[in-house]
This record gives structure tokens, sequence and C-alpha cells, in this order.
């Protein structure tokens, strides 16, 4: 009989952090499909496809990292390490350059509410950081 030394706090966040980031570009890629049978698209194919298939191979690269971690290999600590640093670099360019669209960005009108859009960001950056 042996027994396992229990795991540590970071492991368990990070494997947590894995599966919320795995459902929600599953749920884009969901929506996205939806949003194609239902309203057509004026792509190609070959656009949809690719599109299809990075998608789907985040989500997979996300839950394979997940797996690696729950049964305790080396290739889910460095997978997770990896995926969670890209897309903590993703959501900073996005934030850093913002997407164009149709939708217009929120203006503030006074310093509080400045101080109140921007704390939640910077603990957010934060917490990665430490």
């Amino acid at each position: 009989m042996s027994t396992r030394v229990n795991r540590p706090a970071t492991v368990w966040l990070t494997q947590r952090l894995l599966l919320v980031f795995a459902l929600i570009w599953l749920f884009a890629l969901i929506f996205n499909l939806l949003m194609i049978a239902r309203n057509g698209a004026s792509a190609s194919p070959v656009r949809i496809l690719v599109g299809i298939s990075v998608r789907g191979s985040v989500v997979a690269v996300l839950l394979i990292a997940f797996w690696g971690l729950a049964k305790r290999r080396l290739y889910g600590k460095w997978l997770g390490v990896v995926s969670l640093s890209l897309l903590w670099l993703v959501i900073v360019y996005i934030q850093i350059r913002l997407p164009q669209g149709p939708i217009k960005r929120f203006e503030y009108n006074s310093s509080a509410e400045i101080v109140g859009a921007i704390s939640p960001r910077r603990s957010l950056v934060f917490s990665f950081c430490s």
C-alpha cells in the first residue's frame, strides 16, 4: 500500500484554471458553430475548418494539460505552465491592442470610475506574477 503526498494548492489552482479556460474556449467553439448553422457563413469552408481546428486544438491542449496534472505526469506540469502563460499573454495583448469592431469602447465619466475599472485588472495581473 503506497501513500501519495497531498498536492500543493498551486496544482489545484492550475487545474481549475485549465478547466475554466477549456470550458470557455469550448463554449466559444460551440457558440460559433451554432451561429454558422443558424445564419450561414459568408466565409469559405476552408476558413471555417481552420477556425474550428484552432479552437478545438486549444481546448484539447488545455484538457490534456489538466489530465496530465491529474495523473501527476511531467508533461501535465509543463503543458499547464506553457498553456496558461500563452493565455495570459493573449489577455495582456488584447488589453494593450483592443480589437476593432462595431461595439464602441466604454468611456468613463470620472476618476472614480477609472480607478474602479483598473483595480480589478491590476489585481488579476499581480496575482499571476506572484
